[in-house]
């Protein structure tokens, strides 16, 4: 039996932000293959058991914030009596850059407070990682904190779009000076269409230092949500 545990922070306010990869991470892989299995709530977490390759997998999700992941992840360890080699655990990277990632058979925590939780209460750092960049530059304001919604049937009724919404924007970055504002929604760059996270990293990766991108996005409004082209500069540093 095999153990994949995503890190991240339960709350709608955190639902897709960049430190919460690691559910994203999970969901993304779920519907990549197609599992359609029921998530179900144990111990503080929610996790999913489905079978890959011919082997039973639980998929776990932590409830506790990130910080206090690993009682959870020690109780699903206990309860279902899973070796330290058989654990997979998910996390964010801020030394990596965006869409990049590292996988290791054991290690340390780096750093990483969700990492530290778990090998303290595994008595162990012998378990398989892989880390997820989300960069620590600080330098690429535009986004901010991000997330990325999903057509849903209340979404489709109130005639939200899908895209990338922005939750957070630093005050000091270009952005502010091209008049994007928390709660946009960017429905396409440089005509590239943004429906996902993946299109949203495959957009950043596309820029240069200091470009200006043309930017489409919706805004709310008290008639309904309205479309917009803007121009902003992404500051972003090499590497």
């Amino acid at each position: 039996m095999k153990l994949i545990v995503g890190l991240g922070n339960p709350g709608k306010e955190y639902n897709n932000t960049r430190h919460n990869i690691g559910f994203q991470f999970i969901d993304g892989y779920l519907e990549n293959k197609s599992v359609t299995d029921s998530w179900s709530n144990k111990f503080n977490g929610l996790y999913l058991q489905t079978f890959l390759n011919g082997e039973k997998v639980i998929f776990l999700k932590p409830q506790s914030y990130m910080n206090l992941s690993g009682g959870v992840v020690k109780r699903y360890v206990d309860y279902f009596n899973i070796d330290l080699d058989d654990i997979l655990v998910v996390s964010d990277d801020l030394d990596l850059s965006i869409g990049n990632f590292k996988l290791r058979a054991k290690g340390s925590s780096g750093g990483h407070n969700g990492l530290k939780d778990i090998e303290r209460n595994l008595s162990s750092s012998e378990y398989k990682r892989l880390k997820i960049g989300i960069s620590n530059d600080k330098s690429i304001a535009y986004f901010g904190v991000y997330g990325v919604d999903v057509t849903t049937e209340a979404n489709e009724a109130l005639g939200v779009p899908v895209g990338a919404y922005i939750t957070e924007i630093d005050m000091d970055s270009p952005a502010m000076d091209a008049g994007i504002q928390s709660g946009d929604v960017v429905v396409r760059i440089n005509e590239l269409e943004i429906a996902s996270y993946h299109d949203l990293v495959i957009a950043l990766q596309s820029f240069r230092p200091e470009e200006t991108i043309a930017v489409d996005l919706m805004r709310e409004g008290p008639e309904g949500y309205t479309e917009m082209e803007v121009s902003a500069v992404l500051s972003m540093k090499n590497g």
